[in-house]
């Protein structure tokens, strides 16, 4: 890991979150894993703990760029808290409606 990269990690009663920010000249890379994925009842908690955590990009001219590594998405978020923008991204191999 190199000093644009910070990795964050939530302990929450039924699962881990663990969030890793690259900070790149031209965009916020943010990249979200969680052990379990559902609903836990710990969504207010884990807002609260990602609201610390994307606080600091809120006045950042950089977009921020999510990854979903289920189905090879990525978000893009262009903005501010105000007036924001998100383009969804999707692989090759999930265009025109199946895999290649």
């Amino acid at each position: 890991m190199n000093d644009t990269m910070k990795t964050h990690v939530c302990q929450l009663p039924q699962r881990t979150a663990r969030v890793t920010v690259e900070e790149l000249p031209d965009k916020v890379c943010l990249r979200l894993r969680l052990t379990r994925y559902g609903d836990f009842g710990d969504e207010a908690e884990f807002s609260e703990w990602m609201r610390r955590i994307l606080a600091p990009y809120d006045s950042d001219p950089r977009p921020l760029e999510m990854d979903n590594p289920h189905n090879g998405q990525v978000a893009t978020v262009f903005g501010d808290a105000g007036s924001s923008l998100v383009v969804v991204h999707k692989p090759a191999s999930h265009v025109a409606g199946g895999q290649r």
